[in-house]
């Protein structure tokens, strides 16, 4: 996965439009071409572990509080270059 996939995917969450199996693939990533990239991971790793809920009606992955730390996340990773 290259930053701009990890900036499509955030996006999509944030929508309701990403899959359980996208973001499965995502936190299962190497970026080794992209180290910078790890960080981000780890902090939507940890987000995963307190604030994932899984397939919901609204197709929303995440609570209101994890999305809004996502949110923080795709900001920063906008900024970053790799």
């Amino acid at each position: 996965m290259s930053k701009d996939d990890v900036v499509q995917l955030l996006q999509k969450v944030l929508v309701g439009q990403a899959g359980e199996n996208d973001w499965a693939i995502f936190l299962s990533s190497s970026f080794r071409h992209c180290p910078e990239l790890e960080p981000f991971r780890d902090a939507c790793a940890a987000i995963d572990e307190k604030e994932y809920l899984g397939h919901t009606r609204s197709g929303f992955l995440f609570s209101e509080s994890g999305l809004a730390q996502i949110r923080e996340i795709l900001k920063q990773l906008e900024q970053m270059d790799c």
